[in-house]
């Protein structure tokens, strides 16, 4: 498939000619962008499979067939859980670097 998933920057190399350009990755990943209809699917590696449910105004619905260990969140959901494991290991590594 053509498509990566690492996004690249191209800058110019300086003091070569023209022509020529350094690759350098960023930080970011790309975003693949697929189009998908009522009942169409994607696969991601050999054991997750999203599908369109159903499509309503702004709203899609997916389906995600995923193996019970590969935990799926919502974005805001998944940014909440993060953010609230920050904050718990936060006291704890003030209180170490207090020994």
């Amino acid at each position: 498939m053509g498509v990566g998933w690492v996004h690249w920057r191209y800058a110019h190399c300086v003091g070569k000619s023209p022509g020529l350009f350094l690759r350098r990755p960023t930080l970011k990943a790309a975003m693949l962008v697929l189009t998908r209809k009522k009942n169409e699917s994607i696969v991601i590696r050999d054991d997750i499979v999203v599908t369109v449910v159903e499509i309503r105004a702004d709203k899609v619905r997916l389906g995600i067939e995923a193996p019970k260990e590969v935990t799926v969140h919502r974005r805001e959901i998944y940014d909440r859980i993060k953010e609230s494991s920050r904050d718990k290991d936060s006291p704890r590594q003030d209180a170490a670097s207090e020994k």
